[in-house]
């Protein structure tokens, strides 16, 4: 599933939206105010990360499965279950989050490299100079709905997704790749979502 966060606060501790861009990235979210029963929460199907900026009881957390929790605690909160963060939430924190619980790894890429640390430096350096440029480029030719362009870009890194075990980034850059010259609105939506997995490549290779 593409990057789409839920955030659940208080409306007397709210947060503005704007923690969720910055200058090249807008992280998909909704927001859900004063949900204060179990009752009240909306299915997370369709979201990939969950953020509670309230006070929230375990119990409570035990009907989200399989989906990453962030809690954002005032003070340093003892606990090995959930991802916490201090207070106040910014950008940086909720990509940090969302970086961290994605499906990278570079054990693919390693049995590409047969156990040769030169090999492996060489594609991750590969990898990182293609997605850079990638980076770099696709915000620009979404706005200009340059279409052929982002067709020949994407098509360019999709495989690159797999090889990093990130399956569903490698199906939305197929997606867009086969799709997009025929279904424009949805695709260039697909696009901005991308530019996030992109992100989180470039971010966990510079780790």
């Amino acid at each position: 599933m593409p990057c789409n966060v839920l955030l659940i606060q208080n409306e007397d501790n709210s947060i503005a939206t704007g923690v969720f861009l910055n200058n090249t990235l807008t992280i998909p979210h909704v927001v859900k105010n004063s949900l204060d029963k179990v009752n009240e929460f909306p299915s997370t199907k369709n979201f990939s990360h969950l953020i509670f900026n309230k006070v929230v009881d375990k119990s409570e957390l035990k009907q989200f499965v399989n989906i990453p929790i962030l809690i954002v605690a005032e003070n340093k909160i003892d606990n090995t279950e959930y991802k916490l963060v201090n207070s106040p939430l910014n950008f940086e924190k909720i990509f940090s989050f969302i970086s961290n619980t994605s499906n990278f790894s570079l054990n693919t890429l390693k049995e590409y490299a047969l156990g040769e640390e030169e090999i492996l430096i060489e594609l991750k350096n590969q990898i990182l100079e293609e997605f850079t440029a990638s980076y770099n480029q696709l915000p620009k030719l979404i706005d200009n709905k340059n279409l052929t362009e982002i067709k020949s870009t994407v098509h360019q890194i999709s495989s690159k997704f797999s090889l990093l075990e990130m399956e569903k980034a490698y199906q939305l850059a197929k997606n867009i790749d086969n799709n997009i010259l025929n279904n424009e609105e949805v695709e260039l939506n697909n696009c901005k979502k991308l530019v996030i997995d992109i992100a989180i490549v470039l971010d966990q290779l510079k780790n």
